[in-house]
């Protein structure tokens, strides 16, 4: 969800930043007059105050893109990026609940989790790909979802308070988890129609794409993170989720989802065969098999050269695959 802005609830004075906590500090030692007057939501000098504050942001901090009293300080390019953005933000604020245990009350907003008990759901069948489905061939199944989500929202909100969290609040983080993978789902079917489309209009191979530009973007995330790692003084941690992230990826990503189709189906899964993968997967046992052999004979220690050695392998590797593919075409 970190990805798309932010979208935890925060509290009211976290929201309108330090002044609103000194004026209401302020307001409570002065009492009298003040107090009505908060009561009547009179809006003080400095604007950020009154009593409509505190609930109205509860109720909207999980679809606001940057909080409020920070919003005078961005630059212009800063506020242009959030105006962009604002629409993603809200409908992702819309289907993923977020259970933060960083924040107060675990980022629990009743009005909120009320609204997920319908919107998650739907928004998941959507995400899928099975609006269309139907139980028995008859009922719809988006139809089922919204009166089960309905009913579990009528529960929610007769049995919590907006005080504190319920004792299944914890709950809701698995379905959010399940939305903020069906949205990066969304996503990347999204980027792999770009490149499809980018590949056509510049008469670009789909396959160049795929181990240049998609390949860069996919593993981006993981190389700042195991370098992170590394550079933290974790250099064990960091090899192997180098190593274990594309192996999950082979495993699950190509494994599971091709015996889910298989399975389905009366005809094996047809594998795209190309000159460019050819070269590819040979590059990948190469370095695979070298990395094996020059750790073993090292004492299991990655120096310097082994570096080198996979560097300038990726760069053989990315030109030849470049080459055939490129002749090729």
């Amino acid at each position: 969800a970190a990805t798309f802005g932010v979208f935890g609830r925060r509290a009211p004075s976290e929201l309108l930043g330090d002044e609103y906590q000194d004026d209401n500090d302020n307001d409570n030692d002065a009492g009298g007059n003040d107090d009505d007057e908060e009561e009547e939501g009179v809006v003080g000098e400095g604007g950020a105050g009154g009593a409509w504050a505190p609930w109205l942001l509860q109720l909207l901090g999980p679809i606001l893109p940057v909080e409020p009293s920070l919003w005078a300080e961005q630059p212009w390019y800063n506020k242009a990026y959030i105006v962009l953005k604002a629409p993603i933000n809200l409908l992702v604020g819309l289907t993923v609940p977020v259970v933060d245990y960083d924040v107060a009350d675990r980022n629990w907003c009743k009005p909120w989790a009320v609204l997920h008990c319908v919107t998650c759901p739907l928004f998941c069948l959507f995400a899928a790909k099975s609006w269309d489905a139907r139980v028995s061939g008859e009922f719809p199944v988006w139809a089922l979802l919204l009166l089960l989500g309905s009913v579990a929202a009528v529960a929610v909100a007769f049995t919590s308070s907006g005080d504190a969290p319920p004792r299944y609040w914890p709950l809701f983080a698995f379905a959010g988890f399940v939305a903020a993978v069906l949205w990066i789902f969304m996503v990347a079917n999204e980027v792999v129609a770009l490149l499809q489309v980018i590949g056509l209009l510049f008469k670009i191979s789909t396959t160049v794409l795929g181990f240049t530009v998609l390949s860069w973007s996919n593993s981006l995330g993981d190389f700042l993170c195991d370098v992170a790692m590394a550079k933290a003084g974790f250099p064990a941690m960091a090899v192997g989720a180098a190593y274990g992230s594309p192996l999950l990826n082979v495993l699950l990503g190509l494994g599971l989802s091709g015996t889910i189709v298989a399975a389905g189906g009366e005809n094996p899964l047809p594998f795209p065969s190309s000159r460019g993968l050819e070269v590819y997967f040979g590059f990948l046992c190469v370095s695979l098999v070298g990395s094996a052999t020059y750790v073993s004979l090292n004492g299991f220690k990655f120096d310097r050269k082994y570096g080198f050695y996979l560097i300038a392998l990726y760069a053989v590797c990315l030109a030849t695959s470049l080459g055939v593919a490129l002749s090729k075409d």
